[in-house]
């Protein structure tokens, strides 16, 4: 509603310290739009969770979370009432709306046209999207809006409809495209139809400020209706939440090409004006009718994030009921029936066609909480911020540690030490955030802490320079590198500088020419031992050869008296878990292993996934960028167990009557987590490479050395 206001100094206000946020403060929205998107979440939560409370699904078979539970759902619907009153809307409709959907399901046979499916779930969106245009005072608005959101309802339940198909086949769910015979080409025009009926009823609105309308209502449901196509025709299951247009943007899959529709029904998608269309050609039989429509809401949960992460909330409440409105969507519907349960007996009960439409109907109108934060929202604001120690996007993180090797035994050797390192150390000028890695530059890096540097080398007009791939960083390896840290060693000659070196672009004569340069620096390591002693290499440069050459230019790297972890590629942010799993356990080898082992950990990572993602966990690269939601769960309603990815170093966030959304926590932070764990105590790590370490992860290395 506010993207249709004018902007006034009372849009906005400073919340107080919330439990919720880890106490800190938030400029949250206080306009009625927010306060719409409030009632109707609170409106078709309550009618989830009630509807899981009457089927005892899941954890809502056992009597006292029933209880609480039905409780719950019953001052959800009174509050959604008195909050949509005090607005002039009657959330009454939506209940009416629910009961509509039932017959209509019921009624669902091959040949019926999936439009008729769809209606009730057209109806509400448009109802509520409708209404904002009277909250702001621009009627000239309501047609517009109103055909917008009609054609928002039909593009939410289509593309549930086709994410859920293949599942609700296999377990003989209800399914409006099997039960009217509707193929996913006719699927897919439908919903490039909706796509442009919104662009269209878009463009005849009129807002103060479009842009993040925009976004959800155009880009991203176009994106959507790519995205989830390519996965039904793929037969490739995605993640249970897709990353959000506000949060990283990982490189995407190359997708197979697109297989024959499976025979639900024909037609094929254009772009042509909006018009009504039924399904005809081949059909296969419906399933029984005593089939339990159990509907994923993927979409409903990824609209609903990137809403609460793109716009503002009204302090706890409105974050919170606008986060409740995809848990109560989400809760138990991809559990498997349990033999004997009640949702595996309704057989052909009425009720079973109810709560099928419950289902379904309270998940795609959760899409509509979402759009009505959207339409709210004048400027974004994150739902969830975070700002650790682990993890810095800043040139410079307030640190000063320039002689704490001094303070070491010169009997320590190499292997038995902790040291801080950056991964890609020079990865800071070009690229962008696919290939930054670090923000510090390379002085302000050893001020910091940092040891251990990371340096990959190319050629550039005859001269060798840091390249990260093909990105070239403009920092040349003898003007710049082995000046800088030459520099530093003359003013902390207690302090020493390990220097992975690599050939990243291929480089004629790589190896001379690297030679040639380290020769005619006297700081340089001469030595013969791999694992010298700290008084062995005092105020030199260690060069760590990943090369090959005839000459030998410091230690070989990763020779056979090392162990490295770097499992660096990552194909989707939800393989962050698996990165963290290799992590830790070389940390705890590092504690345990022999200590003339040198232990090598990589805290970095990317492929599918930006660095700073990796190691924050941000949707975004600022330090104190909000987390990504991972679509998950814990609590009354917890879809987090289910999955192996989903673990437990991953924050709580957003709680609301007992359930949380899980969100992503970055390696970086998680690894000085586990470190505080043991804090004061001594515990070699070894050298951990990092991305954008912050300087508490710093600190956590170095002072394992003096435990």
């Amino acid at each position: 509603m506010e993207a249709q206001s004018p902007a006034t100094p009372t849009d906005r206000r400073t919340a107080g310290p919330c439990p919720l946020r880890g106490l800190r403060t938030a400029t949250v929205a206080r306009g009625e739009g927010a306060r719409l998107a409030a009632a109707v979440s609170l409106a078709l939560a309550s009618a989830k969770m009630r509807d899981h409370v009457d089927d005892r699904d899941g954890l809502f078979a056992r009597r006292p979370v029933a209880v609480a539970a039905g409780g719950v759902a019953d001052r959800w619907r009174r509050q959604s009432r008195s909050g949509g009153a005090s607005l002039g809307f009657d959330t009454g409709l939506l209940f009416d709306t629910l009961e509509r959907q039932v017959a209509l399901e019921a009624a669902a046979t091959t040949g019926s046209s999936v439009l008729l499916v769809t209606a009730p779930t057209e109806e509400a969106t448009a109802l509520a999207l409708e209404h904002t245009a009277v909250l702001a005072g621009r009627p000239g608005n309501r047609p517009a809006l109103r055909e917008l959101g009609r054609y928002f309802g039909r593009l939410a339940h289509l593309l549930d409809a086709v994410e859920d198909l293949a599942e609700d086949e296999a377990s003989g769910a209800w399914n409006p495209l099997a039960a009217t015979g509707t193929t996913l080409d006719e699927a897919e025009r439908l919903c490039r139809d909706a796509v442009h009926g919104i662009r269209l009823a878009l463009a005849e609105v009129e807002l103060r400020d479009g842009a993040l309308v925009h976004r959800l209502l155009v880009h991203e449901t176009d994106a959507a209706v790519r995205r989830t196509f390519g996965h039904a025709r793929a037969s490739w299951t995605p993640p249970p939440m897709a990353p959000s247009p506000f949060g990283p943007n990982p490189v995407p899959r190359r997708r197979p090409a697109a297989a024959p529709s499976p025979p639900v029904a024909s037609g094929r998608c254009s772009a042509a004006p909006v018009r009504p269309a039924v399904a005809r050609s081949t059909r296969t039989p419906a399933p029984d009718a005593g089939c339990t429509g159990r509907a994923a809401t993927r979409t409903a949960a990824t609209a609903v994030t990137a809403a609460m992460r793109a716009t503002a909330a009204t302090g706890v409440t409105a974050a919170g009921t606008v986060a409740t409105a995809a848990v109560a969507a989400t809760a138990d519907d991809r559990a498997p029936l349990r033999p004997g349960s009640p949702s595996q007996a309704r057989g052909n009960d009425p009720k079973e066609h109810h709560m099928s439409g419950v289902r379904r109907l309270a998940s795609r109108t959760a899409l509509t909480a979402a759009v009505l934060t959207g339409l709210a929202a004048g400027t974004a604001t994150p739902a969830v911020a975070d700002q650790t120690a682990g993890y810095s996007h800043d040139g410079s993180i307030g640190l000063t540690a320039t002689d704490w090797m001094a303070r070491l035994p010169s009997s320590t050797l190499l292997s038995e030490m902790s040291i801080p390192g950056t991964h890609d150390t020079g990865a800071s000028v070009f690229g962008g955030d696919i290939a930054f890695t670090q923000s510090m530059n390379l002085g302000t890096q050893l001020n910091s802490g940092i040891r251990a540097w990371d340096i990959r080398l190319g050629e550039s007009s005859g001269r060798l320079e840091l390249y990260h791939g093909i990105a070239r960083q403009g920092q040349d390896f003898q003007n710049d590198v082995l000046a800088t840290a030459d520099a530093f060693l003359q003013a902390h000659p207690g302090e020493t500088v390990l220097m992975r070196v690599k050939e990243e672009q291929t480089v004629s004569d790589f190896a001379a020419k690297v030679h040639d340069l380290l020769a005619a620096d006297p700081r340089v390591y001469r030595g013969s031992s791999d694992n010298p002693s700290l008084g062995d290499i005092r105020g030199r440069i260690v060069v760590l050869q990943d090369f090959s050459s005839a000459d030998r230019e410091g230690i070989p790297y990763a020779n056979s008296g090392w162990s490295v972890q770097d499992n660096y590629t990552l194909s989707t942010n939800w393989d962050l878990a698996g990165k963290w799993h290799s992590v830790a356990a070389q940390l705890d080898a590092a504690s345990s292993g022999p200590a003339t082992e040198t232990y090598v950990n990589y805290l970095s990572a990317s492929g599918g996934s930006f660095p700073y993602f990796v190691a924050s966990g941000h949707s975004s690269p600022g330090t104190s960028a909000p987390n990504l939601l991972t679509g998950w769960t814990r609590g009354i309603i917890n879809t987090c167990g289910g999955s192996g990815n989903c673990i437990p170093e991953y924050p709580s966030v957003n709680c609301f009557w007992g359930t949380c959304s899980v969100a992503f926590q970055g390696v970086n932070v998680m690894a000085m987590q586990k470190m505080n764990a043991v804090a004061g105590t001594h515990h070699r790590y070894g050298i951990v490479y990092a991305d954008f370490p912050g300087a508490g992860l710093i600190q956590d290395v170095i002072n394992s050395n003096n435990g």
